[in-house]
């Protein structure tokens, strides 16, 4: 896998892991001694403080990875932050706010002079609307980063990672590989046990691409402080990176 550090990370839904994700790609590329950015375009679900707007996706990925931004870089790290957990062009919308593309590229490109990699979160899936005429997919193209999709392991997850596989590679970005996510404890049916072994050999055959790598259910990662000492002592490695 050859991007210079620099990534997408999308996934096959809202709730799949993608933030987990990225902290822990953040972790992985800062052990390599050189500089990371963490950016976060759009973030819905923000909450009102005496200090601004937080954009809870941005506080998880800084506190695992014991990082702070610098004051003049929050707009750049997350352009827009909305409080409507919703969709972002209804989020947008309630709040009277437009989102443009020119303002995200511009931010991108303000952290990427800055750092030596950058790990970029999307919203959701990839046919999410940012707005009315522009999707989460329209910004793929347009950053033109090396693809991770984050997936869930379960019953349902081929359908979904199959679609968003094409779409990516319709729209000519480079799908680096996945990572599949267990988002929920293990169930004690031994058929659901079968079907997720071979959904992850399916994933890989006939999504064409390679599994980077497999987080187990931990409970608790939701909890920046749990998660930090996860990925400090225990987490598994995403594979290939450079």
């Amino acid at each position: 896998m050859s991007s210079s550090g620099r990534f997408f990370v999308t996934g096959t839904d809202t709730g799949v892991g993608k933030t987990l994700v990225s902290a822990l790609l953040v972790h992985q590329l800062k052990a390599t001694g050189r500089s990371v950015a963490y950016m976060k375009p759009v973030q819905t679900g923000c909450i009102r403080s005496s200090s601004g707007i937080v954009a809870p996706d941005v506080e998880f990925v800084h506190t695992v990875n014991d990082s702070q931004a610098p004051d003049e870089l929050n707009d750049a790290i997350c352009p827009y932050r909305l409080i409507l957990p919703a969709s972002p062009h209804l989020a947008a919308e309630q709040e009277r706010v437009t989102i443009h593309r020119e303002r995200i590229l511009a931010a991108f490109d303000c952290l990427q002079s800055r750092h030596d990699h950058c790990v970029v979160e999307g919203a959701g899936g990839i046919l999410v609307p940012l707005a009315r005429d522009f999707l989460v997919l329209d910004l793929m193209k347009a950053l033109a980063l090396p693809v991770i999709v984050v997936c869930r392991p379960s019953l349902g997850t081929l359908n979904h990672t199959f679609m968003t596989l094409q779409l990516i590679r319709d729209a000519g970005l480079t799908v680096c590989g996945l990572v599949v996510v267990h988002t929920t404890p293990p169930s004690s049916d031994p058929a659901d046990e079968v079907i997720i072994s071979d959904n992850h050999q399916t994933l890989e055959q006939l999504g064409q691409t390679a599994i980077l790598a497999r987080l187990p259910y931990v409970k608790g990662l939701e909890d920046p402080q749990h998660a930090r000492a996860w990925l400090k002592d225990s987490a598994p490695c995403i594979n290939g990176l450079e």
